[in-house]
């Protein structure tokens, strides 16, 4: 409903290490974008988990057991690395979030253009200001 065309949609996987053995490989196709295509694609991302935050682990430590978890996993480590990882994931939004705003750059210069000539046209119409020394 929120986006209906599929323009702003990143689909995010988690909890990775918890897929059924065996069931990887069709994870692997859905993260590919073969199951069901997205626009912008997919990935996968393994955040902390609650007893790891209970004890105190930093994300950066986290993402360096993210970065691990993949790159040793035994299907994971084998398909193209960008599918994967909270720092893949932040370079994606990242280049959407560009893109989106230089799509609207030039609608927002030519509106704030058409306001200041609209309130330089109103200031011109109320004529010259009283002087300061009267």
């Amino acid at each position: 409903k929120a986006d209906p065309g599929g323009a702003r949609t990143i689909g995010v996987l988690t909890k990775p290490d918890t897929i059924g053995e065996g069931n990887e490989e069709e994870v692997l196709q859905v993260v590919q974008g073969l199951r069901k295509p997205l626009k912008l694609g997919y990935l996968m991302v393994k955040n902390r988990s609650q007893k790891q935050i209970d004890e105190g682990l930093t994300l950066m430590e986290a993402r360096e057991l993210e970065k691990s978890f993949f790159s040793t996993h035994a299907q994971f480590s084998a398909a193209d690395p960008s599918f994967f990882g909270v720092e893949n994931l932040m370079s994606r939004l990242t280049g959407v979030l560009i893109a989106r705003i230089q799509d609207g750059l030039p609608t927002m210069r030519k509106e704030i253009s058409e306001l200041k000539e609209k309130t330089i046209a109103e200031l011109n119409e109320m004529g010259k200001p009283p002087p300061t020394d009267a």
